[in-house]
């Protein structure tokens, strides 16, 4: 799926109207890369203590534009281990 869409005369617009979350998916995805690592922290699953990461890095993001990158780089994180990319991840054999 493309994230342009098809206007007239042929050109291209953008579909996505927040591109600086773009630009801040790196960052996030490094923040919360531990916590998927550890499963969580004091009983806590790790997507909450992701999630206070990413609020902390990030004190300008909405709760929403939070929760949303941070299940996005988490679902990221997990689906790149799973490919057996598991260097990536830290976990070196």
């Amino acid at each position: 799926m493309s994230a342009e869409t098809e206007i007239e005369g042929g050109e291209r617009a953008e579909r996505r109207q927040r591109n600086d979350l773009r630009r801040i998916f790196v960052g996030v995805v490094d923040c919360v890369e531990p916590y998927v690592l550890s499963g969580g922290l004091n009983g806590q699953p790790a997507e909450y203590w992701a999630a206070r990461v990413v609020r902390e890095h990030y004190p300008a993001l909405t709760s929403q534009e939070a929760r949303m990158l941070t299940a996005a780089a988490m679902r990221y994180l997990r689906d790149r281990a799973g490919q057996g990319d598991a260097r990536a991840l830290g976990m070196a054999q």
